[in-house]
């Protein structure tokens, strides 16, 4: 069973990410140069946060950078952020600067670079961020791991633009109840989200548990739980 992104819409990592970028749009609109980085563990539900942010708040009001190792030059960075935004791309790094400089005069968003730990790795590249973000005032939410804040502060011209960082955390309460109703698991929410707790269960490791309770039943007892939730963290 596949997990959308409108599934997810009312996860915890949902709600930080759109709270801030309604705080950035804010800024953005007084004037001020505005970076904010989220970072988490893998699994906590980063991308498929930022994927229902696209779902809900519509590519009008933001554009997702897809960090990679091979974004490895400042030309490479400045394309794929002109590209999310919806902006054309030039020949040249001046040409498609001098674009999305014309273009932000008309639109304005919020770029979030998920994996940003790739784009930060090479300093030039990092620095185009700081680039877009004077020429633009295009705010930037910068995701990714727990590396992230180092990372960024290594940077001191992103650094210094740093209005807040937050930390995305691990399965929460609120999460397990939104899951347990998106996947129509009739289950006990405080009890599915101690047994997790227990198991130190990321978001992507219980939704696989479920995902296996899901084959037999939709009713699962405690023992049920535990069991799956034993065979995830045994990988079996």
């Amino acid at each position: 069973m596949r997990i959308s992104a409108e599934s997810i819409a009312n996860t915890t990592v949902l709600k930080k990410l759109a709270a801030l970028v309604h705080e950035l749009n804010r800024l953005s609109e007084e004037g001020i140069e505005a970076v904010a980085v989220c970072y988490g563990s893998y699994g906590i539900g980063k991308t498929w946060g930022i994927k229902a942010l696209e779902k809900k708040l519509g590519l009008d009001n933001i554009g997702i950078v897809k960090g990679h190792p091979k974004m490895d030059t400042p030309n490479k960075f400045l394309r794929a952020a002109a590209s999310a935004v919806k902006c054309p791309t030039g020949r040249s790094f001046d040409d498609t600067l001098r674009y999305l400089t014309r273009f932000a005069k008309h639109r304005k968003y919020v770029i979030i670079v998920d994996e940003a730990e790739f784009v930060l790795a090479h300093k030039d590249t990092a620095a185009t961020i700081k680039l877009i973000l004077e020429e633009t005032l295009f705010p930037f939410v910068l995701v990714g791991n727990e590396n992230l804040p180092k990372l960024v502060a290594r940077v001191g011209s992103l650094d210094e633009r740093v209005i807040k960082e937050v930390h995305l955390d691990s399965l929460t309460k609120t999460d397990v109840k939104e899951l347990l109703k998106v996947l129509e698991i009739e289950a006990d929410p405080e009890a599915a989200y101690k047994l997790a707790q227990k198991y130190g269960l990321s978001i992507l490791k219980f939704v696989n548990a479920l995902k296996l309770i899901k084959r037999s039943t939709n009713k699962p007892d405690k023992a049920l739980l535990k069991q799956m939730f034993e065979r995830i963290v045994a990988r079996v």
